[in-house]
């Protein structure tokens, strides 16, 4: 950039015109149970499949009394590909997730606690699995 140009850029700073963003930093994801305190946790799903095995049921039901005492958080559902297959498609990982959030919805949890994404920083950001599935984790 031109001494000139960066002249008339501060200028603008200044004078309240533009800003400069940064990018805020992506949460760190730890792996675990304490949902509450910032951990996620994954459920699985077979190779380019959207059917929730009986155990992964079994697990939602448990996560969600867990879930519903962080009543001032918001339920994060994150859909990944895993390392057995190619990247998730937008569909599939859409699927993955509403079916994700309908089982906690009908073990009890508030629907409109819960946010998802499928795609950007937060899901490059995660940790690789073996095979694909879905993030759980909390934000406030």
């Amino acid at each position: 950039m031109s001494r000139l140009g960066l002249l008339a850029l501060t200028g603008l700073m200044l004078a309240g015109c533009t800003s400069v963003e940064r990018p805020s930093p992506l949460p760190k994801v730890k792996i675990g149970n304490g949902l509450c305190g910032r951990e996620a946790t994954q459920i699985y799903f077979s190779n380019q499949d959207d059917h929730l095995s009986p155990s992964a049921a079994d697990v939602l039901a448990s996560l969600t009394p867990k879930l519903n005492r962080c009543v001032r958080s918001k339920v994060m559902l994150v859909a990944v590909s895993g390392d057995d297959g190619a990247p998730v498609s937008p569909t599939l990982a859409a699927n993955r997730i509403k079916i994700v959030a309908d089982t906690l919805i009908n073990a009890g949890l508030d629907p409109a606690r819960i946010n998802a994404a499928t795609g950007g920083a937060l899901v490059v950001a995660l940790p690789k699995a073996p095979i694909g599935g879905v993030f759980i984790m909390t934000q406030r």
